[in-house]
């Protein structure tokens, strides 16, 4: 089995209503970082398991709609 990881992170900003949050009331954020790993049991002719940049570029629209 092989594999190829990816990673990239992604920021968000949210805040909670009620007294019950204290300070998350206000505006905060995060970062979270996020890896995909891509599997496949025998490498292309060329010895790949997947192009890295399309690797990337998938996990980059994967998480689009978050930003």
């Amino acid at each position: 089995m092989y594999a190829v990881e990816v990673r990239d992170r992604i920021m968000i900003a949210h805040s909670f209503k009620g007294e019950l949050f204290g300070p998350a009331q206000a505006l905060h954020g995060a970062t979270f970082i996020v890896d995909v790993a891509f599997f496949r049991d025998t490498l292309t002719p060329d010895g790949v398991v997947v192009d890295i940049g399309r690797a990337h570029d998938a996990l980059r629209a994967a998480l689009a709609p978050l930003a």
